[in-house]
Order: C-alpha cells, then sequence, then structure tokens
C-alpha cells in the first residue's frame, strides 16, 4: 500500500524537472565538450610549435647533421720531415705505411677471418679472434659529435690520393654511421697490408669459380670482408738506439714526445689536408656536388749536429767504462766550442728503441742527462773560481801562497769546520798554477777569499751557472747557485771547490769551450740548417774572459794532464788541457753519502787546429777515488775524434829568427 501511495503521488515540477534530467541522451551542464576542446587545442598548438622550432630555431642545425649523414671526410696524412745528421745521414724519416682495421659488423666469421690474420701477419690466432668478438681499440657511434674522431681514424682509403685515382678512391669511402671498427694492427708495413690484399684477391677468385652460377651479389663473402686499409706512414730510425736520446721518438700518432723529435715537432709534423663529398643511399657519390679537398703540407727536414758515427763510438765506450766501472749512471758529450755544434752525446743507462714498454725503459734512459741533470761538480769547479780570480786580478798564474793541510773557520769565537785535500798532506807552499794542478781544496778556499761573495757570484751567473744554455733540448736543468746573500763562510769556501752548487754537464763543457775558444762561449745546440725554411740559423756568442786569462788557464790546465791529477787523460801526439774533478754524492735527504762519489773529467786538445772540447761524468764508479775511468774515457773519445777528424796536434807558429838576429858569421 505503501508502494502504491508512492507511484500516485504527483511529482512537483514534472515538465520543468524531466527537461534537467535529460537533454537528447546526454547530462546537462557536462565540461567532457570542454576538456576535448582543450586538449586538441594544445596538441595543436604543441605541433605548431615543434615545427617552428624544427623548420625555423633548428634548421640550421638538423640541416648540417643531414650533411654529414652523407658526407664523408678522409684525413690526408702529412709526412712528417726527415732528420739528418751534419753528414746528411738520415736518422729519423717517414715511410709509407698502412693501418689494418676492421669493421666488426661486416666480419661473417670471426674464427675464419682471425685464422688467416694470423697465419699472414704473426701472432696468436685467439688473441685476432677475442679483438673481432669482444670489443675493439675505438668505438664510435654515429653522430656530430664524433665527427673529428671518425673523420682522423675510421674512414678507411684504399691507398694514397693521386689526382688520377680521386673518383675510384672516393667510391671505396664510406660514411661510419653505428659500426663498430678497431684497429688489427696500427702503422703496418706496406707488405703486410699488401699480403693480407693478395690473400683475399686468391678466397675471392675461390669463391667466384665455385660459385659462378649465382650472381656476384649472391655470392658468399670471403673470411677477409670487412677487413680494411687506411694509408698513412710511419717513423723509422735507420740506426736504432743509436743516437736515440738525442733524436728522440714519437708516439703512435706520430707526434713527438722526447728528444729533437719534441723540440722541433711543429717544424717536423706539416699540416694534415682532408678529401670529402657527398653520397647517396649505397654509398654511390652524389653527381654534381664538389668535392672538397685540401692537400697536405708535408713537414720540414731539419739537419742536426750530430755525427753518427762518432755518436756510434761515443755510446759504445760510455757503455763499455760504465760496465767495467760498474756504473749505471754516467753521462758524457762533445761540443764543438768555436761554433756551439753538438757532434756527440749520450748517458747511461741506454735504451732500444724496439722495446720501449715501462718495464724495459729504465728510469732516465729516454733523456741526456748531461742535459737534464745537475750534480755536485767537484774539483772541475776550480777552474770558474780560478779564472774569477785571474780576471779580477786578485791573483797571477806564478804567484805563490801558503797553504795550510787545514784551513779551520769560526764564527764569533765557534769552530765550524775545517776544510782539506782530498788526499792526507803537510803544510806547503804552491803556485797557483800548482793549486790549480793538484786540485787543492784550501788552496782554492784561500783564492776564494780575496774575491767578496757578491762579485763572485755574478762572474758564476755571467759564466752560465744557475741559469739555462738555452739548447734546442726539452728538460734542461738549470742547476742550483744559492744567491750570494744566503751563503755562510762554510758553504762559499765549499763552491769554490764544487762543493754546494750543483750544475749539468752542459753548462760546465759549454765554460770550458769558452777558454778554448779565446775566451768567447758560443749557444751549445743541435739544429744545423732547415733547409726548406730558406732562412740562415743564429746563434748567441759572449766573451767570458780575456783572450788572456783564455790562454793563461789553457797553459794551467795542460800542467794538470802532464803531471797533475789529469794523468790519465793523456793522449799520444796530443797535448791535452783539461781537469779532474771528485765529489761527494749529495744525499737526497740532505748532507752526503758516505763513500760515494761523482767523478768527472773535462778538457780540450791544447793548441790543436780543433775546439772540441768533451765532458766524461760517472756516478761512483769502481776507483772512484783511486783511478777514475772518466779520464781514460775521455782519452778514449777525443782520441778516436783525433783520427776522425785528422785534428792537428799543435798549430802554435813557432817564430824564425831574423837574418838581424843572427851572428855575423852565420848570415847566409
Amino acid at each position: 500500500m505503501g508502494t502504491r501511495g508512492n507511484q500516485n503521488r504527483p511529482v512537483r515540477g514534472g515538465a520543468h524537472n524531466k527537461a534537467t534530467l535529460t537533454h537528447k541522451g546526454k547530462v546537462k551542464g557536462s565540461n567532457r565538450e570542454v576538456v576535448l576542446f582543450l586538449f586538441f587545442g594544445l596538441m595543436a598548438i604543441a605541433i605548431v610549435a615543434q615545427l617552428f622550432n624544427l623548420q625555423v630555431l633548428e634548421a640550421q642545425a638538423y640541416s648540417e647533421q643531414a650533411r654529414w649523414q652523407r658526407s664523408g671526410e678522409a684525413r690526408l696524412e702529412a709526412k712528417r720531415g726527415t732528420i739528418y745528421d751534419r753528414n746528411g745521414i738520415p736518422l729519423a724519416m717517414s715511410v709509407d705505411a698502412t693501418n689494418i682495421c676492421a669493421n666488426l659488423d661486416e666480419i661473417e666469421n670471426p674464427s675464419a677471418t682471425a685464422a688467416i690474420l694470423a697465419e699472414e701477419l704473426g701472432g696468436d690466432q685467439a688473441y685476432y679472434y677475442e679483438q673481432l668478438t669482444q670489443g675493439s681499440v675505438y668505438l664510435l657511434e654515429g653522430g656530430v659529435q664524433d665527427e673529428t674522431l671518425i673523420s682522423s681514424h675510421m674512414t678507411y682509403m684504399g691507398g694514397q690520393l693521386g689526382d688520377s685515382e680521386l673518383f675510384s678512391q672516393l667510391a671505396a669511402m664510406r660514411p661510419v654511421r653505428s659500426a663498430v671498427y678497431i684497429y688489427i694492427q696500427w702503422r703496418a708495413d706496406v707488405e703486410e697490408a699488401d699480403r693480407l690484399k693478395a690473400r683475399n684477391t686468391e678466397l675471392q677468385e675461390e669463391i667466384d669459380k665455385k660459385y659462378a652460377a649465382l650472381r656476384e651479389e649472391d655470392r658468399p663473402a670471403t673470411a677477409l670482408y670487412g677487413i680494411h686499409y687506411e694509408a698513412t706512414t710511419k717513423r723509422v730510425y735507420p740506426y736504432g738506439q743509436i743516437g736515440a736520446q738525442v733524436i728522440g721518438s714519437v708516439d703512435s700518432e706520430g707526434v713527438g714526445v722526447s728528444g729533437l723529435e719534441l723540440t722541433y715537432n711543429s717544424v717536423l709534423c706539416g699540416s694534415n689536408g682532408s678529401i670529402s663529398t657527398e653520397w647517396a643511399q649505397g654509398g654511390v657519390p652524389i653527381p654534381g656536388v664538389a668535392v672538397e679537398r685540401v692537400d697536405p703540407v708535408d713537414g720540414e727536414d731539419i739537419i742536426i749536429s750530430i755525427d753518427i758515427d762518432f755518436q756510434a763510438y761515443v755510446e759504445s765506450e760510455l757503455l763499455r767504462a760504465g760496465e767495467e766501472g760498474n756504473c749505471n749512471n754516467a753521462n758524457t758529450l762533445v761540443l764543438d766550442s768555436g761554433t756551439g755544434e753538438i757532434y756527440a752525446a749520450a748517458s747511461l743507462p741506454l735504451y732500444d728503441r724496439e722495446n720501449l714498454n715501462e718495464e724495459a725503459v729504465e728510469q732516465g734512459a729516454m733523456v741526456l742527462k748531461g742535459v737534464t741533470t745537475a750534480y755536485e761538480p767537484g774539483s772541475t769547479f776550480k777552474i770558474p773560481t780560478a779564472v774569477t780570480a785571474l780576471e779580477l786580478g786578485v791573483v797571477t798564474p806564478e804567484e805563490e801562497l801558503f797553504v795550510p793541510a787545514y784551513l779551520p773557520f769560526y764564527s764569533d769565537g765557534f769552530y765550524l769546520h775545517s776544510i782539506s785535500d782530498a788526499h792526507q798532506r803537510g803544510d806547503e807552499t804552491m803556485s797557483f798554477a800548482g793549486i790549480i794542478k793538484q786540485s787543492s781544496n784550501v788552496g782554492a778556499s784561500l783564492i776564494k777569499e780575496r774575491i767578496d761573495n757578491y762579485t763572485f757570484e755574478s762572474y758564476l751567473r755571467t759564466f752560465g751557472f744557475g741559469g739555462a744554455t738555452h739548447i734546442d733540448y726539452p728538460g734542461e736543468s738549470f742547476g742550483v747557485l744559492a744567491p750570494a746573500e744566503d751563503w755562510g763562510l762554510v758553504q762559499a769556501a765549499n763552491i769554490s771547490f764544487g762543493q754546494g752548487v750543483s750544475v749539468s754537464s752542459l753548462q760546465l763543457v759549454s765554460f770550458y769551450g769558452a777558454i778554448v775558444n779565446d775566451g768567447i762561449r758560443v749557444q751549445p745546440h743541435f739544429l744545423l740548417e732547415r733547409p726548406q725554411a730558406q732562412t740562415s740559423l743564429t746563434y748567441k756568442s759572449e766573451r767570458l774572459m780575456s783572450s788572456e786569462t783564455a790562454g793563461q788557464m789553457t797553459d794551467i790546465m795542460v800542467g794538470v794532464v802532464a803531471d797533475g791529477t789529469g794523468r790519465y787523460a793523456q793522449i799520444d801526439g796530443y797535448t791535452v788541457a783539461g781537469k779532474t774533478g771528485t765529489a761527494e754524492k749529495a744525499s737526497e735527504e740532505g748532507g752526503y753519502i758516505g763513500g760515494e762519489y761523482i767523478v768527472s773529467f773535462a778538457g780540450f786538445l791544447a793548441y790543436s787546429d780543433s775546439k772540441l772540447v768533451c765532458i766524461t761524468s760517472m756516478d761512483n764508479p769502481i776507483g772512484a777515488t783511486t783511478v777514475a775511468p772518466t779520464a781514460p774515457l775521455y782519452a778514449s773519445i777525443m782520441g778516436f775524434a783525433a783520427e776522425h777528424y785528422m785534428i792537428t796536434p799543435d798549430v802554435r807558429v813557432v817564430q824564425e829568427p831574423s837574418a838581424e838576429s843572427l851572428p855575423p858569421e852565420e848570415t847566409p
């Protein structure tokens, strides 16, 4: 009953309410239409914005990317210049080579490919298989950001480009896109690449014969399909390790990393060129598109001062002396003091170019220690002290001095230190020349006492100590010469005989060269000529001492070898002038290492027609304090030079007596 009552109950506002609830099957008042309108409106705006971005804002970038994706570029490698010795003998040269590469996406049977590579190139098949299946040296994916790398490393060429081969070479180029390449062999001999190419030709002929019934494009690929070749050059050194420290080396990219290869890298390297065009689909050059070619500019040649035959002898003798003296840290250098040209230079240990891994190359083997390393010179430094004294006129060669056995030093009444000579002796009187001849530390200290510290320092710096010689070799050591204001009484005395100061062999031999060159020092150097530059090279020269002082020091140094400490440097038929040096070996922690010495000898052939000067230095060899091997080593090297260069022993003019000076009865 209640239900029926509800059914018969009139609905208020029936017509109005019905219209409110329904309207053609839709709920009146819904926002669905507005949402859909806004959604499609926003999509349209986004599409228009993106089109504007692509066609206007980013048009240039995408156009450039599209151009790059259909273009290819190959590097045309410049040929590195040749390094010649002073006689025109090639010491370093670039020859044709081939980079053997593989496109891993094209290798269908890595095992078969690896087997052939091992047969033709040598090496382990397993190694090649691993390379062909597991990774690469260079992994490059397509993209504008990779253009430089791909251009430099990954575009392969069939051979050297020439105008007559231009089209065929362009046709062989392929743009690299999302491919993985590896270098099977970097800068391989051309003969090795030719063997692989010939082998591939044989394999292709076999396939063509076996599958003659198939269309060419349907025939299987050879096992060497996917192997490509990139024309390049490689650096070779005809004399191997001889002169290697001077000449230097290049890295895998052909860039100088040591020696003169580094110093003159910008001269030797030249500039690479390039060749590029655009391709249609399938790698076919697009007709009518200009080929862009920039020819490479080959590097310049250089001629250096080294005489490779003399260099070979110097290295062999240095190695012999090192082995006999149980010494693996030694150096020698021969300089023409009249020109500044270095004829030979080497240091132990030497190194083998063919084995340059870190384990094989000993520390310091790739540099000239005579240029890059400083040491306390010991008594060879008494010569700069003596020259300073003669130049200042505080002593004469004939002057005699009382030289006690010991020279004590006091400060404010307190004892500091005593200086003595290397060999025990009593008090005695010595001439200035005798002090140098007998290498007296006490005598050198007494001479120094006549020179104030600031003046002495100034002369030493003028002589080139504590500064650069400006040699054209990387890593030159300046040595250490403390400012005079920091010298104490003992240090000032020690410097006079070569302790408390460090020098390079080059600095010392350059100074000694000024003595034989009439007092004038010429900047030491290796570069003689740049033939293609058509410019003359000039090197700085400066007077370090008067001609008179140079002559006086020559005579004094002759006495050192004739009947002083340097007698083992004598050479039959020649008059040798020189000076020995024995210095306590400085410790890296400060002070000196007991019982260890650095010994040296520097000298020249006095009164001859040669201005060659030679220095030898060895680190604690057997016999360091008895018969040091440096003087005999000097005699061997300069004895060879005398014969090799046919040096005249004595060119002093002997004045014949005039007719007026002869007694009347002897007049012709």
